[in-house]
C-alpha cells in the first residue's frame, strides 16, 4: 500500500502535544464531517437540524465520546506520550489496524466541506501522523528487534508509514526527546561533548540512529519520558497465550491423546453393545 503518511514535523515542540481532549476534538470533527456527509448527500445523518448548528456539534460530541476509535485512539496515546506499554496485546492489531484507517480516512485534497457548507471536513491528520510515528519510534526504542515477527505485529504498520523496521530517523528521536529536528541535528555536531553528542551514520541522503545509541542519547534527555513496561519485559509479553496462561502445550497434547484413545474405546464398545442388541432383537423374534 503506498504511504500517504509522510510526516513534516513542525518547528516548535508545541506542536507535538496531544491531550486526550485534542483525541477528542479531532474525532469529534471527524464525525461531524462524516455525519454532514450523511446528511448533505443521502438523507441520514447522525444528528438532527442544521449541519453548522450547535445543537449538531454537541451532538457529534456525544457521538465521539461514545466512539470505539477515540477509546482506540487513547491507548495509542498512553503509550506513545505516556510510556505506558498497552495491557493486554491479544487485540492490540486490530486497535493500530483500525486507528491506521482512521487515520487514512481523514486525508482530503483540501477541507471543501468547511468550504462549501462551514463544517470540519475531517480530523486533524497532521496531529494524527505525529501520534503514529512517536508510537512507532517509542515501540522500536522498547522492543529489541531481534524479537520474533509472529510476535511483533507493530512493526508491519509501521512499515505502511514507510518508517524503519529498527534505524531512528532525526525526525523520531525530536519525537521522543520533545525536542525539534532542528535541535536533535545541532546536538549531532562535532563540537559537542562526547556524552551529550547524537552519533549518527549516514547511508546516501539519509541520516539515521542505530536503536543502541538512541537509548542511550535519550536517557540524558529532559524532555524523554521513559516507559513503563511490565515485570520481566520483553520475555513475559512475546511469548504464547499458552506460556501466559501457565499451560504445558506436551501435556495438553498429551491429553488430547488419551481422551481420543478413550473415546476410540467407547466407540468401540457402543458398537458392540449395538451388535448384541440387535442380534437379541432377531432371536426373541424367532
Amino acid at each position: 500500500m503506498p504511504n500517504f503518511l509522510p510526516l513534516k514535523l513542525p518547528g516548535r515542540t508545541s506542536a507535538y502535544a496531544l491531550s486526550n481532549e485534542d483525541l477528542l476534538g479531532i474525532v469529534t470533527d471527524a464525525m461531524h464531517g462524516l455525519s454532514a456527509k450523511l446528511d448533505l448527500f443521502g438523507g441520514v445523518g447522525l444528528a438532527v437540524g442544521k449541519i453548522n448548528s450547535m445543537e449538531y456539534r454537541a451532538r457529534m460530541i456525544e457521538v465521539a465520546e461514545a466512539s470505539t476509535i477515540y477509546g482506540q485512539l487513547q491507548q495509542v496515546r498512553d503509550y506513545a506520550y505516556e510510556g505506558l506499554f498497552p495491557e493486554f496485546l491479544f487485540n492490540f492489531g486490530d486497535t493500530l489496524h483500525d486507528v491506521m484507517a482512521f487515520t487514512y480516512a481523514q486525508i482530503r485534497p483540501f477541507d471543501y466541506m468547511d468550504e462549501f457548507y462551514g463544517v470540519p471536513t475531517g480530523g486533524d491528520i497532521q496531529r494524527l501522523k505525529i501520534l503514529l510515528t512517536k508510537f512507532y519510534a517509542r515501540w522500536k526504542l522498547d522492543v529489541p528487534n531481534e524479537i520474533e515477527e509472529k510476535w511483533d505485529f507493530v512493526r508491519l504498520f509501521a512499515e505502511l508509514m514507510g518508517l524503519n523496521g529498527s534505524l531512528f530517523t532525526l525526525t523520531e528521536i525530536a519525537l521522543l526527546a520533545n525536542m525539534t529536528e532542528r535541535s536533535v541535528r545541532n546536538s549531532a555536531r562535532l563540537s559537542e561533548p562526547p556524552s551529550r553528542r547524537l552519533t549518527v551514520k549516514r547511508d546516501g541522503h539519509y541520516l539515521y540512529v542505530e536503536r543502541g545509541e538512541a537509548i542511550r542519547w535519550l536517557a540524558g534527555r529532559r524532555g524523554f519520558i521513559r516507559s513503563t513496561l511490565p515485570e520481566g519485559f520483553p520475555d513475559s509479553v512475546f511469548r504464547s497465550v499458552y506460556d501466559k496462561l501457565g499451560i504445558d502445550l506436551n501435556a495438553l497434547e498429551a491429553a488430547e491423546d488419551d481422551d481420543e484413545i478413550l473415546l476410540r474405546k467407547d466407540s468401540v464398545a457402543t458398537q458392540a453393545q449395538s451388535k448384541r442388541n440387535c442380534f437379541r432383537g432377531i432371536g426373541d423374534e424367532q
